[in-house]
Formats: structure tokens, C-alpha cells, sequence
């Protein structure tokens, strides 16, 4: 599990009073489970090619403790595929294509819903409602080499793409400003 515990006093009066609106104590956690198969073709020592399918079941929960008790809990089920293909086309050249997907969780602090003021400059503000980021990967290389003139000559693609994808905004204020009501 990942703990985070935040509480903010005013300072400024006496005794220090705990403010609630950027207080918090949160706890997170992200379990998953994944098993798969794969299958593996070898061919004149020119082709190697891998495809597997993988099966992952993941569980994000979180609990807010203070202030006041919140919590959530999501199951995601997900199919990963994957591709590794290597064919020799001379004795110098190389293709190579490779395609692989998976799942990253937010982290605690985009899931908490208080405002995290724990850097003067950056102000955050989590979203409970986050799911997983599903990403799909592609890479390809083609490979020339000279061995007698000592050259290597490469050409890579790499791309990804993503379902869900977890970003920050980012707001600059040039002066106080109410944020979310707070």
C-alpha cells in the first residue's frame, strides 16, 4: 500500500488550527495478477517470431481517512498482447518488430480529491475517478552492417499510444485564486 499524510496548520493564530481543505491522510493500493501464453516459431535460423497473449486482473483501491472517510474500489480486467518478430535477411541485416501493450495505475496523489500545497509553486489537485492507463507499444529496427568498413547503418520506428492516458494540468496564477471552491 502507498501512505500519504498531509495535515496543514495556520500558524498564524494560537493554538495552530489544522486546516481541513488541504489536509488529508490517504492510503492506496494496486494489486494485479496476470498469467499468459506464448508461443515461440523458429524458422532456418532467419525467423524468430514470439506471440503471446497475457490476461491481467488488476485492483485499485483507495481510503481517505481524514477529512472525513472516503474510499474506492475498481477491478479492471485486461487482455495484453504482445509480438516480437526477428527475421535475418542477409548476413549483414536485421528486421526487427516488436508490439507489447500494458496498464500503469495513478498514483496516490492523482487520486486524492484535496488540494496538495506542499510546493509553493505547484499547486495539486488529485481525481478519484482515474482509471489505468491501457498503452499500446510499437518498435521497429532495421539493421545494415558492414563488418569490413566497420559501419552500422539503423532505422527505428517507436510509437505508442494510450487509452486512459494520466496527465497533470498545470495552472499558473498570477494572484489568489479559488480553485475547486477552495
Amino acid at each position: 500500500p502507498n501512505n500519504t499524510e498531509k495535515l496543514v496548520y495556520d500558524n498564524g493564530v494560537d493554538p495552530a488550527i489544522l486546516l481541513d481543505s488541504i489536509s488529508n491522510k490517504y492510503e492506496s493500493d494496486f494489486i494485479a495478477q496476470r498469467g499468459g501464453i506464448s508461443l515461440l516459431v523458429q524458422k532456418d535460423k532467419k525467423l524468430n517470431a514470439s506471440v503471446g497473449l497475457e490476461f491481467q486482473n488488476s485492483e485499485l483501491s483507495g481510503s481517505r481517512y481524514y477529512p472525513g472517510k472516503t474510499s474506492l474500489s475498481k477491478n479492471y480486467k485486461n487482455i495484453l498482447p504482445n509480438l516480437i518478430l526477428n527475421y535475418k535477411t542477409s548476413k549483414s541485416s536485421n528486421l526487427m518488430i516488436a508490439y507489447r501493450t500494458s496498464t500503469t495505475a495513478p498514483s496516490i496523489t492523482q487520486l486524492q480529491d484535496i488540494i496538495d500545497i506542499s510546493t509553493s509553486t505547484a499547486f495539486y489537485l488529485g481525481n478519484p475517478n482515474l482509471n489505468p492507463s491501457y498503452t499500446h507499444m510499437f518498435f521497429s529496427n532495421f539493421r545494415i552492417a558492414n563488418p569490413t568498413k566497420f559501419t552500422n547503418i539503423g532505422f527505428n520506428i517507436f510509437g505508442n499510444y494510450s487509452v486512459d492516458p494520466i496527465g497533470n494540468e498545470t495552472q499558473l496564477m498570477s494572484k489568489d485564486t479559488v480553485i475547486y471552491g477552495q
